[in-house]
């Protein structure tokens, strides 16, 4: 049914109504009668009177004719005169009850139900069920992930974001390619401890792609600790995404999966920390493993070992290669010569075994880029061989 501006309507899903005061496409704006303007959508109202006070529905209009028909013109009652502005609830009482006295029941007019005059009504919010066993205090967990498409039969994965927090999540997905050109993947909002699907990818394809993942968190009808606004740079890899060893089991799907965290730990963060011609070095170079010594003679006190075994530093190395081995090895370096590097007379002893030497060349470019005041050399041969580096703090 078409609105006209100065309709009577009710709404359909709430109690309430009033006065059509202006249209904008498909949200109509109810004036009440306490003066407040409540925007509905079209087909959420249905009008009980138009703008000329004549009343809507089948109801009415068979009262009225059967009224007509059976009144007499020395029985029918003229309708009381009413004043200038009268409503249209006015209007429809006084024409019915001018023929009152005829033996025909009056028809019910549509129900306008009454509401409190100084609380305009607001529309409800839906109530969402939070995860019982994550605090309010909890950090937010968010992932892009990719799974096989029909169990990798086709070659091509499904790209998917987990929102794994009670937060509500509104990101965005951003591609950019080699030229610059950039073309949004997708943006929506995903409701708290959610995973959706959101694209099919070919992995040949996206090598040389930066994705860009913008993400807002907030919470509906409750109060909650805010979270900065993340804005995270992705450059997907697709030979990665044809490894088997690439895929682990994971807690959020049924097949095997990857993760790519847009939410990252202070670790995490460290790993990119590292610069684009360590990463070409070390995706070039292979690191064969050694067995590490286990008996080792007493030290003094003031030497630190710090094991560079990529066994000791992460629990599970599933679907990492020599890059993303050689950017934790990296980072952790980083962390303790941070922690350490004002503890004056320490010696560290970096232990990366021998290999092909890319772990030590690593390690010897960033102590002299970054601690030119720290001396380093080879340590003891006769307790760690050739695979060891101590530094020593002035």
């Amino acid at each position: 049914m078409k609105l006209n501006i100065g309709d009577r309507v009710r709404f359909l899903n709430q109690e309430g109504g009033g006065k059509v005061a202006k249209i904008d496409a498909h949200t109509v704006y109810v004036e009440d009668e306490d003066g407040f303007q409540i925007p509905v959508l079209d087909k959420d109202v249905v009008v009980i009177a138009d703008n000329e006070h004549r009343l809507q529905g089948d109801a009415y209009n068979r009262s009225a004719r059967a009224a007509a028909q059976y009144a007499s013109p020395h029985t029918r009652k003229e309708p009381k005169p009413l004043a200038e502005g009268s409503s249209w609830r006015e209007r429809v009482n006084a024409d019915v009850d001018a023929d009152d006295d005829d033996d025909i029941p009056d028809e019910p007019v549509l129900p306008v139900s009454p509401r409190p005059a100084d609380k305009p009504q607001k529309p409800k919010t839906q109530a969402y069920t939070f995860d019982a066993d994550a605090t309010d205090d909890a950090e937010p967990h968010f992932y892009l992930a990719l799974t096989r498409t029909d169990g990798g039969n086709t070659g091509t994965v499904d790209l998917h974001v987990v929102n794994d927090s009670n937060y509500f999540a509104h990101y965005a997905i951003i591609r950019t390619d080699a030229k610059g050109l950039s073309t949004l993947i997708a943006a929506a909002t995903i409701e708290p401890n959610t995973k959706e699907k959101i694209d099919t990818l070919n992995p040949m394809q996206v090598d040389g792609q930066l994705w860009q993942v913008q993400l807002l968190m907030f919470k509906k009808i409750r109060s909650f600790t805010a979270q900065p606004v993340y804005n995270v740079e992705v450059k997907p890899r697709g030979v990665k995404m044809l490894r088997d060893g690439s895929f682990a089991d994971n807690d959020f799907f049924d097949q095997k999966a990857i993760l790519i965290p847009v939410i990252k730990d202070e670790f995490a963060v460290k790993l990119e920390q590292l610069t684009d011609k360590q990463l070409h070095q070390a995706a070039a170079e292979g690191r064969k493993p050694e067995p590490r010594k286990v008996s080792k003679p007493s030290r003094s006190s003031d030497i630190l070992e710090v094991d560079l075994h990529i066994d000791a530093l992460l629990p599970d190395t599933r679907g990492l290669d020599n890059k993303d081995m050689l950017e934790a090895q990296m980072a952790h370096v980083r962390t303790v010569m941070e922690k350490n590097a004002r503890v004056s007379g320490l010696r560290i002893v970096f232990i990366h075994g021998v290999g092909a030497g890319v772990l030590k060349n690593e390690l010897r470019k960033f102590l002299e880029r970054n601690y030119k005041n720290c001396h380093f050399q080879d340590a003891s041969f006769r307790e760690y061989g050739f695979g060891a580096t101590m530094v020593s703090i002035p």
